[in-house]
């Protein structure tokens, strides 16, 4: 009986000293806990904290250095769209140069008739011999004056011409006077035309080719090569030595 009483307060015993432990564990355990939240703990925590932070501040920086990426991408796109812009300042440079070296080509035009067309009757010599009306665009730099000059294509005869056309000056009234110097445009000189008259000189035939060539001119007077007593031939020659460039007007005679 002794013996069962002992061993039963040794059991007894063995169970409190498993309690005892398990106190002092849970004992330590908050110890190092209350620890921990006073000083370590606190650095722990921080720690925690600080790695959390730094995780967080390092997928931030992953985040921006993505984020940054993705803006050198569309930095990229952007020097793309430079590089396009880059191509249309080109391509508009090249435009452009095209529109200097003649955007607006030099052209002669009339209200009475289109390029290679019929010219009016009253533009004939036996039909009122009436110069048409004339008008040009497109300048070429450097021009001082105009010199138009009339033939027949056909058989390359020449008929009139007219000279000292002020370089402001874009077109010529329908049935210029038929004098030396026309008062219908000023300071110009015509010599004598194909018919004995001066200034303009219609068609003769029914049906052959006429051509006006408005010579864009690099001096502002030619008083001092040709005059109103100069021949026709004489006249196409100094045209032709100060052209700075030709534009031409072609039309077929419909006869008086």
């Amino acid at each position: 009986m002794r013996l069962l009483r002992s061993l039963r307060v040794v059991q007894g015993l063995g169970r409190a000293l498993a309690v005892s432990a398990s106190l002092v564990g849970v004992a330590g355990v908050s110890a190092c806990t209350v620890t921990g939240s006073d000083d370590g703990g606190s650095t722990g925590g921080s720690g925690e904290s600080s790695a959390t932070t730094t995780a967080s501040t390092s997928s931030t920086a992953e985040s921006s250095t993505s984020g940054n990426a993705e803006s050198s991408s569309t930095g990229g796109s952007s020097s793309g769209g430079a590089d396009s812009s880059g191509g249309s300042s080109s391509e508009s440079g090249s435009s452009s140069g095209t529109e200097s070296t003649g955007a607006v080509e030099f052209a002669l035009m009339s209200t009475a008739y289109a390029e290679g067309e019929g010219m009016p009757h009253v533009c004939h010599a036996a039909g009122g011999n009436q110069s048409p009306p004339l008008s040009w665009v497109g300048t070429p730099g450097g021009t001082q004056s105009f010199g138009l000059f009339f033939h027949d294509i056909t058989i390359d005869f020449d008929h009139s011409a007219i000279w000292n056309i002020s370089a402001d000056t874009t077109e010529l009234p329908q049935d210029i006077d038929h004098d030396t110097m026309p008062a219908d445009v000023p300071g110009a000189v015509q010599c004598e035309n194909w018919l004995g008259d001066f200034g303009y000189g219609g068609p003769g035939s029914a049906s052959n080719f006429y051509e006006f060539r408005l010579y864009a001119l690099d001096v502002a007077d030619l008083s001092g090569e040709i005059d109103e007593n100069s021949a026709l031939g004489d006249v196409f020659a100094a045209f032709e030595a100060h052209s700075l460039g030709v534009a031409t007007l072609t039309g077929q005679s419909t006869g008086p």
